[in-house]
């Protein structure tokens, strides 16, 4: 298996092993959000912030309503030295993840 794009909301996003064929995968699936927040995580794991913070970005382009891409991305800016982006996408999380949690409460 070299990725699996059944990510869901709140779970670890996919695990990349190849990063050649996930890059390919990405141009054959360029709308796969969830493909381009494992590609941008495993970037992160590597230290290449920058190509992590593009595929992350292109990910919160496709699923900004998903609150783990914003974690994802304050992580990756923090460690890029970019707090103020980072300050940006956590408070951005925060408030996606309090809606989730209060969408999921009237559910019940």
């Amino acid at each position: 298996m070299i990725v699996c794009t059944a990510a869901v909301p709140g779970r670890p996003a996919p695990k990349i092993i190849d990063f050649g064929v996930a890059k390919a995968l990405t141009q054959k699936l360029p709308k796969e959000g969830n493909l381009r927040r494992a590609l941008g995580e495993a970037y992160a794991a590597e230290g290449k912030t920058s190509e992590a913070i593009t595929e992350l970005q292109a990910a919160e382009k496709l699923n900004g309503k998903n609150p783990q891409v914003h974690l994802d991305l304050a992580k990756v800016y923090k460690k890029a030295g970019q707090a103020q982006n980072a300050a940006r996408e956590m408070q951005q999380y925060q408030a996606l993840a309090a809606k989730a949690k209060t969408t999921a409460g009237k559910k019940k």
